[in-house]
Parts: C-alpha cells; sequence; structure tokens
C-alpha cells in the first residue's frame, strides 16, 4: 500500500502481511486471479499433489474469505486505515510522498558516503522505499549516530539484528516532515563526523 501494483492483472498471486502500512501485524491480503482459484480436492482425486484446506483459495473464495472466525480487530483497524488512505488522496497520494521521502533519504546516504561516513548496503536500482539500510562507518560511530538520534526522538533506527547497521523505515505513517528531520539530523552528523576525521 506505499504504491499501486504495476500491472496488477498480470500476477497471479499477490499475497501480503499487511503490518505496517495498512494494519496490525498478523493480518495477510490475499489476492487471486480467478484462473488461479481451483478445486484442489478434486485435483487431488486426480493425483495431484493434497492441499492444505487453509491454503485452498476456491474455499476461501466460496466462503467470501470468512472460511474460519476472522481476526476482527485486525480487520476493524485496516478499514480506518484505508478510509484514511482514501481521505488523503489514496495510493497516488503515498506513491509521490513515498518517493519523496526515499528519495531525500537516499540523497543524504549518498551525501554522507561521498564523505566517508555512511556506506549504503543495497546495490544500485534494488533500493526500498519503505526501509533505507546503511552502515556508519568508524570507530564508535554508529553508536554515536544511534544515540544522537535517540536524543532527538527517532526510535527504531538499529538495524535488523542479522544484519545490524541502520535502518530507516518510512512507512505511510512517517510524515515528510519527520523524514526531513532524520535527513537534517544525517547532514548534520555527517558534518561533525567529518570535523573529527580531520581534527
Amino acid at each position: 500500500m506505499s504504491r499501486p501494483i504495476p500491472r496488477l492483472a498480470d500476477h497471479a498471486v499477490v499475497y501480503a502481511g499487511a503490518q505496517k502500512n495498512i494494519g496490525p501485524a498478523g493480518l495477510t491480503i490475499l489476492i487471486v486471479r480467478e484462473d488461479c482459484i481451483v478445486d484442489v480436492d478434486a485435483a487431488a482425486a486426480l493425483g495431484a499433489a493434497p492441499v492444505p484446506l487453509m491454503l485452498s483459495w476456491k474455499t476461501l473464495a466460496d466462503s467470501k474469505s470468512m472460511y474460519n472466525t476472522p481476526s476482527v480487530l485486525s480487520i476493524y483497524i485496516t478499514g480506518l486505515v484505508l478510509d484514511r488512505m482514501k481521505e488523503q488522496g489514496g495510493l497516488k497520494y503515498y506513491e509521490e510522498l513515498n518517493k519523496k521521502k526515499a528519495m531525500k533519504v537516499y540523497a543524504a546516504v549518498h551525501e554522507g558516503q561521498n564523505k566517508g561516513v555512511f556506506r549504503k548496503k543495497v546495490k544500485d536500482g534494488s533500493e526500498s522505499w519503505m526501509n533505507v539500510v546503511f552502515e556508519v562507518l568508524g570507530d564508535g560511530a554508529e553508536k554515536r549516530f544511534l544515540e544522537g538520534a535517540e536524543k532527538k526522538g527517532m526510535k527504531g533506527l538499529k538495524g535488523h539484528r542479522s544484519v545490524g547497521g541502520i535502518r530507516v523505515s518510512l512507512y505511510n505513517a512517517i510524515t515528510e516532515e519527520q523524514a526531513d528531520a532524520l535527513v537534517q539530523y544525517m547532514q548534520d552528523f555527517v558534518a561533525e563526523e567529518t570535523k573529527l576525521a580531520t581534527a
């Protein structure tokens, strides 16, 4: 829900964990093209591998996605989020906003990389709009970066425990002003680290 899915009709199946941009963790969205909704029990009777009931898309479609008791609170919260998204201008609005936020943060990473303070962790062309990951170079620099960010109320920037580094999450709820504040902090940090290196 950060931007439209290009050529949606070309996709046979879209399976999405909905947390962060659309609802709470645990909610799953499944979009299945009609020609993929087949009777798996009939296929199994003809020798195909059996498919567990909860993965039978025909069962879900026939019951209007209510074969089992749904997660009512998650669905309710998702409805509120979707209403809010619609009020803001829908996916077009979020696509433009998310692209701007990501471009600003990547520009700050690039600037820091040119000065030897940051290093991108993702190759060009593979960058995520939602999670910008990079390393802070130098002895103790990552710790200084995280502590400085924390003092400014910027939380959750420590990278995933298996990857390390910094992970900036730019989900839909993050405003452009918040992204701008982070970019300013990153620029200030780079300036300070550059001074330390030349002192």
